[in-house]
């Protein structure tokens, strides 16, 4: 990552690349390593630029945008009872969970509205 240089396996010749590495987690990176559970040289390589981002539940106002987005995509549109419903919701899956439910709907719904008798929040439901 920081020469900007790899050598693939079973290569014998070095090759250099620019790339971007993005990386993703739920847990504090500071209390992993605060606990040994995370290598502190390893948090000062990859924490160039942090983008911190709320979690689903946090973020109620995006939560229509979201689930018409993905229902438009597969050509659905979700009633307004389904809407109160996923917004009364407390996505502890995020985003995973929401479109998780959302296909489990739009494959058990055979009209293009679906209502909230189709949504199943699964584990927790």
């Amino acid at each position: 990552l920081e020469s900007g240089v790899i050598q693939k396996v079973g290569s014998e010749k070095s090759e250099r690349v620019d790339v971007r590495v993005i990386f993703a987690t739920n847990a504090s990176l500071v209390d992993m390593i605060n606990t040994g559970l995370f290598r502190t040289d390893l948090y000062f390589r990859i924490s160039d630029i942090v983008i911190q981002i709320p979690p689903l539940r946090e973020r109620r106002e995006d939560l229509r945008y979201m689930a018409s987005e993905y229902a438009q995509k597969n050509g659905k549109m979700l009633s307004e009872d389904a809407f109160n419903m996923i917004e009364e919701y407390y996505w502890p899956g995020n985003i995973r969970e929401l479109n998780q439910c959302l296909g489990r709907a739009f494959r058990n719904c055979p009209k293009e509205l679906v209502s909230s008798d189709y949504l199943d929040f699964g584990l927790f439901n």
